[in-house]
């Protein structure tokens, strides 16, 4: 079986020593799961994270009640190794009910694999899983852009208020450059991303605040800094009153 182009790392979590052997070795099965590790119990999967070793999909054992797995994967997520990862629960046949599975989707699983399952059925529910994890990845990822391109707009406004000053933004500039740097790394997809979400929220920005017109052109560069940051105060105390 083919998950498709992804080398998937697999965690299985499972206190029984056969179950977790039957779910490994369907795993193995599927040439797109690369690592497949195994842990007995939910401490163990968790310190295994708090060690920063990221897993693409965990599955929960049915061994383990509802309420242990769904705490688990609600303290996993809190972690930066879990935060990415899909959790998959294993279930009995009986709990394939609409009730069960709102339950459990809405407490942060992101798949149910049903017993008795197949290597297709556990295709399906790794295929569905990773991509709800891939949805809350970049949902992530479209509100850190937002807040960075939200902090890059006020400091244009800021950066266009001191040169309307007559004075040349130099402090201003270079925070500028420093709030813009990280764009300088983003990978084509999310420099696709960058776009969508700046062609919004400049779309949508408010026209920038008025201020003071000093008109300085003098040569003291103490002055000129102190003036600059006279109206970087009174542009930010606006934007606060704005907000």
């Amino acid at each position: 079986m083919n998950l498709g182009p992804t080398n998937f790392e697999a965690l299985i979590i499972d206190p029984d020593l056969a179950t977790r052997n039957r779910l490994k070795q369907a795993a193995s099965s599927v040439v797109n799961f690369g690592k497949i590790y195994i842990v007995s119990s939910l401490r163990d999967a968790t310190s295994r994270l708090q060690d920063g070793e990221t897993t693409d999909v965990v599955f929960l054992s049915q061994s383990f009640s509802n309420e242990e797995r769904l705490r688990f994967i609600q303290e996993a997520k809190q972690l930066p190794a879990g935060r990415d990862t899909a959790y998959v629960l294993v279930m009995r046949a009986k709990e394939q009910d609409s009730a069960h599975v709102a339950q459990n989707m809405l407490g942060g699983a992101d798949g149910m694999l049903f017993e008795p399952y197949s290597v297709q059925s556990l295709v399906e529910t790794t295929i569905l899983a990773t991509s709800i994890k891939s949805q809350r990845q970049q949902f992530r990822e479209k509100a850190a852009l937002s807040l960075l391109i939200s902090d890059i707009a006020r400091q244009l406004d800021l950066v266009a208020l001191v040169r309307k000053a007559g004075i040349e933004p130099g402090n201003s500039m270079k925070k500028l450059r420093e709030l813009a740097a990280p764009l300088k790394q983003l990978s084509p997809e999310r420099l696709a991303l960058y776009q969508e979400v700046a062609v919004k929220s400049f779309s949508e920005a408010a026209v920038p605040t008025q201020l003071m017109d000093s008109g300085y052109g003098g040569a003291s560069e103490r002055v000129k800094r102190r003036m600059e940051q006279k109206i970087l105060e009174e542009a930010i105390k606006a934007e606060s009153k704005k907000d």
